[in-house]
């Protein structure tokens, strides 16, 4: 069933756009995959995406204008489990990652299904590869995937060369995996992460961006040609892709940032 619902939280957010149980895009079209060095990649990408973010128990989208919050609603996890990151498939199902734990998240009601356990080390950031693979990695920067049918893991590697895991990685159409590390050259947790990419088949690091000037950046996600990062102070920060500086867009008072997500068919141009 195709049942939509508008989200009319203001004019600008989402232009009062429509959302779809079956349709993770809304109002674009999913182009077929095609090969590419760097792995899978869609040979055309949405002309909109949405953005979804979470504290450690709630679930919001985020516009890419104003950068307004609306709620969706609390996972209500078993026993209170705590969400550290978020991901959406191709098709717009969402996913969420505690430090143990794989969850798929009804997107009407935010309510959380507990899928398998995971094994790592304080799992902390996962996205989905534009053919479906869902990669996760953990503080120590350790890449895995994981099944979202049964929660099976499979190690692929770590990304090395000094460097570990902030709160999560953003795949995009292109094929191209991101990263925002806490450590390594000139990157440090709490005032100065650094954007990275990584092998999305073997997690190996590939190259440092730059540093973006702000910490704890817990969640990322892609619109608007830029990367956004959310920390858990609650502020919302633009990285320009191609030099990884950070600018504030916004900040949420009493909002504690622990992850986002948007469909790896979201491009950067």
């Amino acid at each position: 069933m195709n049942r939509a619902f508008c989200v009319a939280l203001s004019v600008s957010l989402f232009a009062g756009a429509c959302v779809s149980e079956d349709d993770g895009q809304q109002d674009t079209d999913s182009g077929p995959i095609v090969a590419d060095a760097r792995g899978p990649v869609a040979d055309s990408a949405p002309s909109a995406t949405r953005m979804f973010v979470h504290t450690d128990d709630t679930l919001y989208l985020i516009d890419d204008v104003n950068f307004d919050l609306m709620e969706v609603g609390s996972f209500d996890a078993p026993e209170g489990d705590r969400m550290t990151d978020l991901a959406v498939t191709p098709d717009g199902e969402i996913y969420t990652l505690s430090s143990s734990a794989l969850y798929s998240v009804n997107r009407d009601t935010a309510k959380a299904t507990k899928v398998a356990d995971v094994t790592g080390t304080s799992n902390v950031g996962m996205t989905f590869r534009i053919d479906g693979t869902l990669l996760a990695t953990d503080k120590d920067g350790a890449v895995r995937t994981i099944d979202p049918q049964t929660g099976q893991v499979t190690e692929l590697g770590e990304f090395g060369s000094g460097y570990a895991t902030a709160g999560d990685l953003v795949g995009i159409a292109d094929g191209r995996m991101f990263a925002i590390s806490d450590t390594g050259p000139s990157g440090n947790e709490d005032v100065n992460n650094v954007l990275i990419t990584i092998n999305p088949g073997t997690g190996e690091f590939l190259e440092s961006i730059g540093q973006i000037g702000w910490g704890r950046v817990f969640g990322s996600g892609v619109a608007n040609n830029r990367i956004y990062a959310f920390t858990d102070e609650g502020y919302v920060i633009e990285i320009n892709p191609s030099n990884g500086v950070g600018t504030e867009r916004a900040y949420h008072e009493n909002v504690s940032f622990w992850g986002a997500g948007v469909t790896p068919r979201a491009a950067i141009e």
